[in-house]
């Protein structure tokens, strides 16, 4: 089973959080870090399983999959985190990689996958169940998300395998 860790408990991340909480074959939220400690903790408190509050280091130190949900300020930090550990970072933020152009040798040289998605593909992503293996491709993802998402909303999803 895979250990997934939440970076920022906003609006997306309290979605992905219960999603997680609700189940996803493969997967197990163990891990949450946010900037706003008490409304974390409030949220913490409403999921089924029990959850850690942690810093950045801590969540990518003990899960194979962390999602950034987090504003792009601290995407760096995210992504060093993760990629250092030779971890899967999955973001909704764009602008944190365009940011950062040395992102992808970064996740190259530790061995880590970073995934580019919109909100609404990162709800689908983890009701998805393909995690029979810790890799994960576009072309696992791609004919789900045609066939789910709606042509309007569908943006294409980047994965940088590494």
């Amino acid at each position: 089973m895979l250990s997934a860790g939440i970076i920022g408990l906003g609006t997306i991340g309290n979605v992905v959080a219960k999603a997680l909480d609700e189940g996803i074959n493969g997967m197990s939220l163990v891990a949450i870090a946010s900037g706003r400690r008490d409304k974390a903790l409030a949220s913490i408190a409403g999921l089924s399983s029990p959850v850690e509050l942690m810093s950045i280091d801590e969540v990518a130190a003990c899960c194979d999959v962390i999602v950034d949900c987090a504003p792009k300020s601290v995407f760096r930090d995210i992504a060093v985190a993760a990629f250092s550990r030779g971890r899967i970072l999955v973001t909704v933020s764009g602008a944190g990689i365009l940011a950062n152009e040395d992102i992808e040798d970064m996740a190259r040289e530790n061995g880590g996958q970073l995934v580019l998605a919109t909100k609404s593909q990162l709800l689908t992503f983890f009701r998805y169940e393909i995690y029979n293996s810790p890799f994960i491709s576009f072309t696992n993802l791609s004919p789900f998300l045609e066939e789910i998402l709606p042509f309007s909303i569908f943006v294409s999803i980047s994965l940088i395998s590494c």
